[in-house]
């Protein structure tokens, strides 16, 4: 299995998340490596290096993530991970990942988490959809099946999970002459063992997560 791919709803707590991340949108586009805090919500916002001028603006207190959240249950993902896993899944990271470039030429294929605990079962996953529709030449999902190279293309309407551990990608390089709005929303999840809980709480705060969840 490579990914699977959900319908979502467009509902009240989508606003909300939708409203949230308008009212820092302008914070995002102005400042790197740093801090938001607005009425209570508290963000980290962070310059990755996986993808040129790729932010993961994370949420960094309990009342933030609790808009991910509350969204994510809204549409019973536990349900949907349920092709994954019979285990419980807990979200360990929440963040908004933006990429305002009208260029992107080196992105590099990765795993989102690696560890040598890893088995055939799936401990780890990335659940992703775009907050905004996406054109059709700006930076979708690239990723290897069978050693080729395939694209995915991100609709507002789904969302799509992968095993962290096992699904190799990049966001998928491209070169256009107008406005980039690319907003992405991240959640990442896994099971309660041990090595799993560490392994993603160790990727998320090299990528700029300040809250640890056990």
């Amino acid at each position: 299995m490579m990914f699977n791919e959900y319908a979502i709803t467009h509902n009240s707590q989508y606003d909300e998340l939708k409203k949230m991340y308008e009212s820092i949108e302008s914070y995002i586009n102005s400042i790197s490596n740093t801090k938001i805090k607005k009425s209570g919500l508290e963000f980290n916002v962070f310059q990755g290096d996986i993808t040129k001028g790729i932010k993961w603006t994370w949420a960094s207190n309990t009342k933030t993530l609790k808009y991910f959240s509350d969204f994510f249950e809204s549409i019973h993902l536990d349900d949907k991970l349920l092709s994954f896993s019979k285990f419980k899944f807990t979200i360990r990271g929440a963040s908004f990942i933006t990429l305002n470039e009208s260029k992107i030429e080196n992105s590099d294929f990765h795993f989102d988490s690696v560890s040598h605990h890893d088995n055939n079962d799936t401990n780890i996953v990335t659940v992703i959809f775009p907050l905004y529709k996406i054109a059709k030449d700006v930076g979708h999902l690239e990723y290897k099946h069978f050693g080729k190279n395939k694209r995915y293309n991100y609709n507002p309407h789904k969302l799509i999970v992968w095993d962290s551990c096992k699904f190799l990608h990049r966001t998928e390089p491209y070169n256009v002459n107008t406005e980039v709005n690319r907003v992405l929303v991240s959640v990442n999840l896994s099971t309660d063992y041990n090595w799993a809980k560490y392994t993603i709480n160790k990727s998320l705060e090299y990528q700029g997560n300040t809250l640890w969840i056990e």
